[in-house]
């Protein structure tokens, strides 16, 4: 009776402890539980079997708990819960000959700090230097970056 509880309370340990690893990241209930499964079976075992049923349970668990992490791995079951999709955007460069330093636009939407403006007839996303600017105003062109422009309110 004292092997089956034994094996009951590792069993249980290495199933929480391999739960909280593949399916729980972080600290959780189950990992936190599954530890205390394994220290309370190990020293169940100590105490009820002896020190060399305590150690052989000891062993045992290393090596379970390793085939079953191994296992789990190998087999199929992360690859159905796994994301397997791929991004395929992109971000949009600027095109540097069109927009430069000193060029005046128009903002499509209000920059908080970031927002889209009308640059030279093109579209492109801008980045206030700090304030918020709203719709419709006049912007400067301060620096052009590859996917932006650093612009601030026109002054009058």
């Amino acid at each position: 009776m004292d092997i089956f509880i034994i094996l009951l309370l590792m069993g249980i340990a290495i199933g929480l402890i391999v739960i909280e690893i593949f399916f729980l990241p972080g600290t959780t209930l189950a990992g936190i539980a599954g530890g205390i499964f394994a220290v309370v079976g190990i020293w169940y075992a100590y105490s009820q079997v002896g020190s060399m049923g305590g150690h052989i349970t000891l062993a045992v668990s290393v090596v379970a708990f390793g085939a079953a992490f191994i296992w789990f791995i190998k087999s199929n079951a992360l690859n159905k819960i796994a994301l397997n999709e791929e991004v395929v955007s992109s971000v949009e460069s600027l095109n540097r000959e069109k927009i430069k330093v000193g060029d005046e636009g128009l903002t499509l939407s209000r920059l908080n700090p970031m927002g889209k403006a009308r640059i030279n007839g093109e579209t492109v996303e801008v980045k206030s230097t700090g304030d918020f600017i709203d719709q419709n105003k006049t912007v400067v062109v301060l620096k052009v970056f590859t996917t932006n422009a650093l612009v601030e309110l026109k002054k009058d």
